[in-house]
């Protein structure tokens, strides 16, 4: 008699748990950015969560971006900033103390790891990250003004 009682309550109980994930929001809030290197170095970090992001045929990520924030600033970087609004990030860097720069990066979106990598960034070629909630997205990133 026991046995019987027990199928209904685990199948309750696995009704629930999987009811709770379905109704759990969520929709990013926070992105807490990392990047280190050499101390003190300069790096020009242009940011954005005003854009829109496609693949195109050719498995590119392109870019419009609408407005952005750009600003020098020294390693290392440690800051946090909201997309709770846009819910997606753009961020390029560019070095300006030397050609190429090494940096390490980690990115997470709330808790969520998004990005630990580790590098070099170059002036000719800028190093770009693109996060969208919801929609894929490739590494291989064109910025279209």
């Amino acid at each position: 008699m026991r046995k019987t009682h027990l199928i209904p309550m685990l199948l309750l109980v696995l009704a629930t748990s999987t009811a709770c994930e379905i109704f759990e929001n969520r929709s990013p809030e926070n992105l807490f950015l990392k990047m280190s290197g050499d101390p003190g170095a300069s790096v020009q970090l242009m940011m954005s969560t005003e854009f829109i992001a496609g693949v195109n045929e050719v498995g590119m990520t392109e870019v419009k971006v609408f407005r952005s924030d750009t600003i020098v600033i020294a390693l290392p970087v440690d800051t946090v900033i909201s997309i709770s609004r846009h819910n997606q990030f753009l961020l390029e860097a560019t070095p300006l103390s030397a050609d190429t720069m090494n940096v390490s990066v980690r990115i997470d979106v709330d808790t969520r790891k998004q990005l630990d990598e580790s590098g070099d960034i170059f002036r000719i070629n800028p190093w770009r990250y693109v996060y969208v909630f919801n929609q894929p997205v490739t590494r291989s990133v064109e910025i279209i003004i």
